[in-house]
């Protein structure tokens, strides 16, 4: 398959390289791949069974990811999720098997392979550079100069959000390049200083220079750290949150500014972060009474959170020997149950912060999802062999054999508010439903995912069951009828690794590999707000309080957020708080704006001759819609829109121009986005044919007056369009 690739790759006229071939003997082999790779603007890996679970391969695949190189895997042959290199597991896969039609792949790989492919080359070249320097002492003969270094720190800035990211070498590269420029510039700067103490002349020159290069360094450090900041907020939010904050202490700029007040509103809804745990973060559960929360994952150990004060409670629960990953509290929260690696459950007494008895063994392997019924005598186990077991929580005895449904792997259970329902969820795409009483399936297995499912959650009144899953989507499911409500709910861009209802039904989270949580509203299965950024690696659990004020997610990143849900959802605007939506539809400056009488219109004119209406609510409310225009761009004006008014009724908005003219527009009309321009135009005034300055309607809105480029004031007569009188002179200049 190796080879029909490559073969295909030379119809399309791309270079390859691949480590099969152009390795002399005399060579270091390794130090000619790392150097294959780092000169290769894509890094195609084929996943086989061999492949996925050779060491060399991993060093290649750490090597590519240590040079931000993209990576596209491609299956040859089939394997596992769990024998995927990590890296690799999220990502998109093209399958080139035997079995496969190769001509469609191989389209779908070249598309791959073109997207932002002058970025890739541009990254590759860059990042070749950056190694050079590294490798060479960080000698300052190897650095960027001039244009070359301006292209860079463009690239840097408007490629920063693509993929390949930058490498952190390549940011410290471009800044050192940027330093020791600006190093040069201010010795010559001196130099001149020290040249024109004889010449007062150029010594004044040389400080104006010096000011300038300070200046323009201090600038350019600003956008740097601005740039960095945009591109880390969704990969790593803190380190974001600090860079934006010390881009606007170096320099107050729009951008810095810009970047600082997006930060902040990235996550309005973030309560605290619970940053004890040394390793990934696979299980969040609150206390029946909110007063606790606890964590498990990667370390073996779980923590006990004071949710008031953000504090560990005691030391660490300690008797699993391998990562845990589920936790469960009884209804009564005096047990919190919690399932590992292991292959173990152990029952914990919350008062004594011991286990109950000897821990529960499985016949096989890991323990997935453990789960209570609503009163607490029953706890389900879920298994990587793909059974389920019930326990009677006060013998510790199995009640009955093992329920066998799935074919593989058991990812999540969730048992239905009443009791009589337990929902197991597989790595065979499909969901079951167990009538827990007689411990039999009821009705055929649930199927609408592509891929595994990842987490499941019955809503308060059981009526509804939903299910995230590697094909990072969201189904809701009708549970009494057993069947998909809608269209799947789409909004992550990776696997789904958790869900939860609130507990009044009304909202769902969900917690994806993408590194956000979404909130939808149930009713009408769309996102609400904009989702909650903070984690900087993949989110395996999300889980609300018993009250629903609170959210609490758990990350790979080792670290547990609480989310206030109210905030999130609706963030708050203290009086004289500093409103900053930054709107960017116009091409060109703005040169007036406007709020209609009732608030709800924000007009905008730039030097385009074009107009935009702005629905406030949205930017008020940071909802899905913010920072869009409302209706259609007007756009009939030839020059400059110089000034902007409402009528006091809202109805009509006046647009003064260079061109000479006055539009007077319907307000409705431009609302809609199925009509033209000229069905928003309800009249055009002309006057003199010299330039409009300024506009203003009478307080009956009868009457406009208009300012102009020859010293006069013209008005008009609203309703006939009509001049009323003679030009008012008086001024003996612009209006």
């Amino acid at each position: 398959m190796a080879r029909k690739l490559t073969d295909a790759l030379k119809g399309q006229d791309l270079d390859f390289w691949i480590d099969w071939e152009g390795i002399p003997p005399t060579v270091d082999w390794w130090e000619e791949i790392q150097k294959g790779i780092e000169e290769a603007d894509i890094f195609l890996f084929l996943i086989s069974p061999d492949s996925a679970n050779s060491k060399v391969c991993k060093r290649e695949i750490e090597h590519a990811v240590q040079n931000g190189k993209r990576l596209i895997p491609v299956v040859v042959r089939d394997v596992t999720a769990t024998e995927v290199p990590y890296e690799l597991s999220s990502l998109n896969w093209i399958f080139l098997r035997e079995a496969d039609d190769f001509n469609p792949a191989f389209g779908k790989l070249i598309t791959a392979i073109k997207t932002d492919y002058a970025w890739a080359q541009a990254h590759r070249q860059l990042q070749v550079k950056a190694l050079e320097w590294d490798r060479s002492n960080h000698e300052n003969s190897f650095l960027l100069r001039g244009k070359e270094l301006q292209s860079a720190e463009l690239q840097l800035a408007t490629n920063s959000s693509k993929e390949p990211h930058p490498t952190d070498l390549q940011r410290a590269y471009v800044l050192r390049s940027r330093q020791t420029a600006d190093r040069q510039r201010r010795i010559i700067t001196f130099m001149a200083i020290g040249a024109a103490i004889a010449m007062t002349g150029l010594a004044i020159f040389g400080f104006v220079q010096a000011r300038l290069a300070t200046e323009r360094a201090t600038l350019s450090r600003a956008g740097e750290l601005a740039a960095q900041s945009v591109a880390l907020r969704d990969r790593n939010f803190p380190v974001s949150l600090l860079l934006s904050v010390e881009a606007f202490k170096t320099r107050d700029t729009v951008q810095t500014r810009s970047a600082l007040v997006d930060d902040i509103q990235a996550s309005p809804g973030l309560l605290a972060y619970l940053t004890r745990n040394p390793s990934r973060v696979d299980s969040v559960a609150f206390s029946p009474d909110g007063k606790i929360l606890a964590s498990g994952g990667g370390d073996n150990k779980i923590i006990l959170w004071d949710v008031g004060t953000g504090q560990p409670i005691g030391q660490p629960l300690k008797k699993h020997r391998n990562w845990i990953r589920s936790l469960a509290f009884a209804p009564d929260g005096k047990i919190l149950a919690s399932g590992g690696n292991d292959g173990s459950v152990i029952l914990w007494d919350l008062k004594t912060s011991q286990p109950i008895g000897q821990p529960l063994k499985a016949k096989k392997g890991v323990v997935s999802s453990v789960a209570f019924t609503p009163d607490g005598k029953i706890l389900a186990s879920g298994h990587a062999d793909g059974t389920l077991i019930l326990w009677d929580v006060r013998t510790h005895q199995p009640l009955g054999q093992p329920l066998r449904g799935h074919t593989s792997w058991i990812s999540s259970l969730a048992i239905s508010p009443d009791g009589k329902t337990l929902a197991s969820g597989s790595e065979d795409h499909t969901i079951i439903l167990w009538d827990i009483k007689t411990q039999q399936p009821i009705d055929q297995p649930l199927s609408a995912h592509s891929r595994t499912i990842l987490s499941l959650a019955f809503s308060p009144d059981g009526k509804m069951l939903a299910s995230g899953s590697e094909d990072n989507t969201v189904v809701l499911w009708d549970a009494a009828r057993r069947r998909p409500i809608g269209q799947p709910l789409r909004g992550h861009t990776k696997f789904v690794g958790s869900v939860a209802f609130s507990p009044d039904g009304k909202l769902l989270a969900s917690g994806g590999y993408d590194r956000i949580i979404i909130l939808w509203e149930v009713a009408t299965r769309q996102p609400i707000g904009q989702p909650l950024r903070g984690h900087t690696d993949v989110i395996h659990s999300v889980t609300f309080s018993a009250d629903g004020k609170m959210l609490a997610s758990g990350s790979e990143d080792g670290t547990i957020i609480l989310w206030d849900v109210a905030t999130a959802l609706h963030p708050t605007l203290e009086p004289g708080a500093f409103i900053s939506q930054v709107l960017r539809e116009h091409a060109k400056p703005v040169n007036s704006v406007a709020f209609s009488p009732d608030g709800r219109n924000l007009a905008s004119g730039d030097n385009d001759g074009t107009l935009i209406l702005w629905d406030v609510s949205t930017l008020l409310n940071i909802s899905i819609k913010t920072k869009r225009p409302i209706g259609l761009a007007l756009q009939d004006h030839t020059n400059v829109v110089s000034s902007l008014a409402f009528t006091p009724d809202g109805k009509i908005l006046a647009s003064g121009s260079s061109d000479g003219t006055v539009i007077l527009w319907d307000v409705s009309a431009a609302h809609n986005t199925g009509a033209k321009t000229e069905q928003a135009v309800k009249r055009t005034l002309t006057g003199n044919g010299d330039f409009i300055t300024t506009i203003a309607f009478s307080p009956d809105g009868k009457t406009l007056a208009a300012g102009a480029g020859n010293s006069s004031i013209l008005l008009w007569d609203v309703k006939t369009g009509r001049l009323i009188g003679q030009p008012l002179p008086g001024h003996t200049n612009i209006v």
